[in-house]
């Protein structure tokens, strides 16, 4: 090695290390104040009570606009579907066609034909009948039949306003009957629940 690279390379070092000690140094000395900084706020008392309160209501804050947002969301959707924004209602995923024994009941009550009536329903229902009046029977339905269709009674049409299933395996279907009667037509709404046999269990 010459004299000249034996003179360069003490000085190069010490030069790196004066230009690493004012580069590190004040970067220590600015963690070292940050961690005593951060150390010495957790030590008093009533300061982490006022960051663990902040931290609460911040977090409060947080859920409470990820709710309204929510509940913007679910307004805009039912706005879209052309519902009031203060709604329960949600539209039915799906609409069952018109069943066929609420069709043979409404055909037969148009027709004044009880045992067309009575077959249509449910052995249920005519227990419930029969526990409210021990003569319900097809015999007793004619006689009101008979008597109603005397007194001007009609029934004209059946709107179909639609159904949906039931948990239970049932289903339920809404319609609304125009009825003539002495005063002219009426609109009747109705509700007919069938049972898991497609039998009539409930009228309303």
């Amino acid at each position: 090695m010459s004299s000249v690279d034996e003179q360069e390379t003490p000085r190069g070092r010490s030069l790196l290390g004066t230009l690493l000690r004012f580069v590190l140094h004040p970067i220590f000395k600015i963690i070292a104040l940050v961690f005593l900084t951060i150390r010495g706020v957790f030590r008093n008392r009533a300061i982490r009570y006022s960051l663990a309160a902040l931290a609460i209501i911040l977090g409060m804050s947080w859920y409470l606009l990820a709710s309204s947002y929510d509940a913007s969301q679910a307004q805009a959707a039912q706005a879209a579907q052309g519902l009031p924004s203060d709604t329960l209602s949600v539209p039915a995923n799906q609409t069952l066609p018109p069943p066929a024994e609420v069709e043979r009941y409404l055909k037969a009550q148009s027709n004044y034909d009880a045992i067309g009536m009575w077959a249509a329903i449910s052995d249920e229902l005519k227990a419930s009948m029969k526990d409210s009046n021990p003569e319900a029977s097809p015999l007793a339905l004619q006689t009101e039949l008979d008597a109603a269709k005397q007194q001007g009674r009609k029934y004209r049409t059946a709107t179909y306003i639609g159904g949906i299933p039931t948990r239970d395996g049932g289903s339920v279907y809404f319609y609304v009957l125009t009825v003539d009667g002495p005063e002219g037509a009426v609109d009747v709404p109705y509700i007919y629940v069938l049972g898991q046999d497609g039998k009539i269990v409930s009228i309303q």
